[in-house]
């Protein structure tokens, strides 16, 4: 192989390895390899939608416990009658209708009822609903709760609040 043929081969070796070439009268001159270099984009071929289901959710604020008191409220006897309101923030993301029902919780015993906002069920809407809960005992035997040792607020009762969507 003569030294010419070696000297044409190397060219275009190297011409194959730092770009195109092309030949000028007496001269080689190589094209930049970032002139023909491909950019890849990225293609979108779908979009798909992610989807929530936010479901109920409802919360209870400030829940703290109501207190009763002696009183004739409806003509009751003073001795035997117990009535307290107390106040509820309920946060909800969805129209709901809330109920509430009351039960004895002691050997007090007596008979319970709830209302609230002077209703026995009440419709509230999304957001933030501000609810008085009063609470009425009738026939209960405080005398009973009386102990050995001096005790205050002994719980007599219990409210269960209860929702459902509109």
């Amino acid at each position: 192989m003569s030294v010419n043929s070696r000297i044409l081969i190397l060219l275009a070796i190297t011409g194959l390895c730092l770009g195109h070439s092309y030949a000028k009268a007496g001269s080689i001159q190589f094209q930049s390899r970032s002139d023909i270099t491909t950019v890849i984009h990225p293609l979108t071929v779908a979009t798909i939608a992610v989807c929530l289901d936010p479901g109920y959710c409802i919360n209870i604020k400030d829940a703290n416990d109501i207190e009763v008191y002696q009183s004739t409220i409806h003509g009751g006897n003073p001795f035997t009658t117990y009535y307290g309101c107390g106040q509820v923030n309920v946060l909800t993301t969805f129209p709901a209708i809330i109920r509430a029902t009351a039960e004895a919780a002691s050997i007090a015993q007596g008979d319970w009822s709830v209302t609230l906002d002077g209703q026995t069920v009440l419709p509230i809407s999304i957001g933030t609903t501000s609810i008085a809960i009063c609470v009425l005992g009738v026939q209960v035997y405080a005398h009973l709760l009386v102990s050995t040792e001096a005790q205050e607020n002994v719980s007599v009762a219990r409210v269960t609040l209860q929702v459902m969507p509109q």
